[in-house]
Formats: C-alpha cells, structure tokens, sequence
C-alpha cells in the first residue's frame, strides 16, 4: 500500500472521528448518517491495511446477544426495535474495527481546545437559556421547564453531554501540566458539565455523568 496514500487516508479518518459531536448535536438522522460514513472508513481502512479482527469473550456474548435481539424484533415484526438493533450492530461494528485504529490518532492541542470552546459555548447557551427562559438563538425551555439548549423541543441536551463527559475530561486530562490553575479550571468545567446534565432534567444522564 502507497504510504502517502495511507497517511492521507488516516488523516482523514482522524479528522473525520472528532467531527463526532458537531454530528450528534444536529440530530438522530445526522447521527446515523455519520455513523454510516464512520462504519464505511473502517471497513475501508481493516481492508486496506488487511486487518483481521480480533473478539474479546465479552465481544463475542455481546455480538449474541445483538443478533438474538434483532431475530426477536424480526420475528415480532418490531420495525421500531429493530431499528434501535440496527444501530446497537453499526456502532458494535463501528468499535470493532476502530479499537485497532485508536493508535493513529493524535490528540493535537487545536483539537483539545476546539472542542473545550465547543462545550463551552453550549454551555453558556445553556444557562442563558436557564435565566431568562430563552438561549441565544431565542429558542425556549422544553416542556416542563427543563433546559433543553440549542436541542428545542427534543429535549436531548442531557444526553449528548453526558455522552461526551468522559471524552472531554480525557482531552482536559491529555497532555496538561498539572498547576493550580489548571487544578481550578478543571474542577469548573467538571462542575458546568454536571450542572447542566442536572438541569436538563434526564435523571438517567445524570446518573451516567456521576
């Protein structure tokens, strides 16, 4: 294989890869199109690289039982399960073949500060949206009250966030020198993130976050 052609191709599918919350804050289809574009690369870079995959014993009852859900849902003839089944496979599919690309991917300082921004600002967003009943955009509370930021009506923001609350205390963590004020600010952004899952109202994403 071409070296230059596989520097480029991982390039792309580590740029590709950090695009992951920009794509889930713009919805459920937006999700599934980008997890169908991830899944493509993967299967794009095991074969370029002739990459035999490997299944962990916990991967293995995992893929079972995913296949004896989606047989159930087939049999009942649950279209709405099976399509929660169908995504459960892609993204089981998904991680797969992406645990043995994890080495080429490189956590570069514009990246870590692009998202910490990123966050940032859904935050802030957040809580104007808390003070005075509308966010940035003017779109206002979701039923009941609760904070549902530039996610409107669908009121999701609680999820997306805790969904991503491990990956940006991994990015604060990454490579960071260890001061007091770096100390400060870590424990601030912790304490935003937590505070705007709880304010969401998704007791569930809450309890993940913690």
């Amino acid at each position: 294989m071409n070296s230059n052609l596989s520097l480029n191709f991982n390039s792309y599918f580590n740029f590709f890869f950090f695009l992951a919350p920009i794509f889930v804050s713009l919805g459920s289809a937006a999700t599934n199109l980008y997890s169908i574009i991830l899944l493509i690369f993967c299967i794009i870079w095991k074969f370029k690289n002739k990459i035999i995959l490997t299944f962990f014993s916990y991967e293995k009852y995992l893929f079972l039982f995913i296949v004896y859900t989606l047989a159930i849902n087939l049999y009942l003839g649950n279209i709405s399960g099976l399509i929660k089944v169908v995504n459960l496979l892609l993204f089981f599919f998904i991680i797969l073949v992406f645990k043995n690309f994890k080495e080429n991917l490189k956590f570069s300082n514009k990246i870590k500060n692009l998202y910490l921004v990123f966050f940032l600002l859904i935050i802030i967003d957040s809580l104007t949206q808390f003070f005075i009943g509308k966010n940035i955009f003017g779109i206002e509370l979701a039923a009941g009250g609760r904070v549902s930021g530039i996610f409107g009506d669908e009121a999701i923001l609680g999820s997306f966030m805790s969904k991503f609350f491990i990956m940006i205390t991994g990015l604060l963590l990454f490579n960071s020198n260890n001061n007091k004020f770096f100390r400060i600010g870590f424990i601030f952004y912790f304490l935003l993130f937590l505070i705007i899952i709880f304010l969401s109202g998704e007791r569930v994403a809450f309890l993940i976050a913690i």
